[in-house]
């Protein structure tokens, strides 16, 4: 991937229905998802904002950034 995110989600073997998606990003900023009621298996905020391994909100699948990924203060308007 060649850009810039904030917040990733992974549900498994559910799908989530447009409402789904309306009722989780509505607001323009994402709720916490563990109280969703479909909640995902993986939840990364990605608010660390340094060092190179993201932590899991809900699972325990920490993720590790490589090949110069770094953390950006950058948001755009």
């Amino acid at each position: 991937f060649n850009g810039k995110m904030d917040e990733m989600a992974v549900w498994q073997g559910v799908e989530l229905t447009p409402s789904d998606a309306v009722a989780i990003w509505n607001s323009g900023a994402p709720t916490d998802l563990s109280q969703f009621s479909t909640p995902p298996d993986n939840y990364w905020r990605f608010e660390e904002g340094s060092g190179t391994t993201i932590s899991d909100s809900i699972g325990s699948a920490d993720a590790t950034l490589i090949n110069g990924t770094a953390f950006s203060t950058d948001v755009p308007t």
